[in-house]
């Protein structure tokens, strides 16, 4: 996959983590999948 495409992705979900007003457990959790995905 390119990483373009991926980070489209990935702002798109915090886009909706923000627009939804989910607490910062579900956002966190989201940014630690993401990050073991990307091998960050």
């Amino acid at each position: 996959m390119e990483y373009a495409g991926l980070l489209i992705i990935i702002a798109g979900i915090f886009v909706l983590i923000d627009g939804l007003g989910l607490d910062g457990k579900i956002s966190g959790a989201i940014l630690d999948a993401v990050n073991s995905v990307v091998g960050g």
